[in-house]
């Protein structure tokens, strides 16, 4: 299975020159945690997190509002291509120590956001289904267990 048929389609966005205010009310309003910022081309450029208004703006004042997303996001985000295996996002996602990557197309524009929840609620269905198909295809096994010869 690849990233793009995996990732969550609805992503918030916001453009590096909206103020702090603007992205706190948007994370607010859509319940989310994070927000993959853009340039005009919808092309990621930083990552604004709940943390990141916490530690990088909050902190700053009453005034922190008003900066604008730029000076708080983590720029050069790290993304993952729609056309990647998912092995791949669990490794960019590892040894980059994020939770969640923006997926992109082939020109670059966000089509999508990859979680390692998504991912590890993605795998733990596929081993679901496994062992049901192993149950289904172990007769002796289920014999056993019905008699109580096995513990």
């Amino acid at each position: 299975m690849s990233i793009g048929q995996m990732c969550g389609r609805n992503v918030d966005l916001i453009d590096e020159n909206e103020s702090v205010h603007e992205a706190a009310c948007r994370m607010r309003d859509r319940d989310v945690g994070m927000l993959v910022v853009v340039d005009v081309h919808d092309r990621p450029v930083g990552i604004v997190t709940a943390h990141d208004l916490v530690a990088r703006a909050f902190t700053e004042g009453p005034a922190a509002g008003a900066l604008m997303v730029s000076s708080i996001m983590t720029p050069h985000p790290k993304m993952i291509t729609e056309e990647a295996p998912i092995a791949s996002a669990v490794s960019i996602m590892a040894y980059g120590s994020v939770r969640r990557l923006p997926v992109v197309d082939r020109d670059g524009r966000v089509v999508g956001v990859i979680s390692l929840d998504g991912v590890m609620a993605q795998r733990a269905e596929e081993f679901t289904m496994i062992g049901q198909l192993l149950n289904s295809q172990m007769p002796y096994r289920r014999t056993m267990l019905d008699v109580g010869l096995e513990t």
